[in-house]
């Protein structure tokens, strides 16, 4: 790493804790916005306080359901997107494919390694369930006015997609 790189990173890493705060206290904010929406199903947190609060995820009963929510919100003018950052290794065709950066990686050459099977088959259960669930992203400067746009949005178009 360059000094200068270092110099900028040093600088963000001195906000930090302001930029987590920020999307910590906006995501609850729009979790308590739609707090009282019959049907609603949001991701489970099991500890709300250590979310980063990046995202909101709400869950749907079907993809189907998920793509017209994700289409009714860009409508919006809220951009809603299913999990993108959520990767499931099996289904990578470099891991499928037991492609590596060396012939003789370890894990894929040993007996066991050989015999197991990598894709979609591995994972059905987790690939449905990424595929019924779409997120809004928040944002550290969100404003109180974006943050009830989000929160109207989702509340007219959520009820309208199940």
């Amino acid at each position: 790493m360059s000094e200068f790189t270092g110099g900028v990173l040093l600088a963000q890493l001195r906000k930090l804790d302001r930029i987590v705060e920020a999307l910590r206290g906006n995501a609850r904010q729009v979790h308590a916005g739609l707090g009282d929406l019959k049907g609603l199903r949001l991701r489970q947190r099991p500890d709300p306080d250590a979310d980063l609060g990046s995202f909101v995820f709400l869950g749907f009963r079907t993809k189907s359901q998920r793509d017209r929510f994700v289409t009714a919100m860009k409508a919006e003018n809220v951009p809603a997107h299913p999990p993108s950052g959520s990767v499931l290794l099996p289904v990578q065709p470099y891991i499928e494919h037991k492609a590596t950066v060396h012939p003789a990686w370890p894990s894929f050459q040993s007996k066991r390694g050989k015999a197991i099977r990598y894709g979609a088959q591995c994972c059905p259960r987790s690939s449905a369930i990424l595929d019924r669930f779409a997120g809004i992203a928040i944002g550290p400067k969100y404003t109180r006015s974006d943050l009830a746009d989000i929160v109207t949005a989702v509340r007219k178009v959520y009820p309208a997609v199940l």
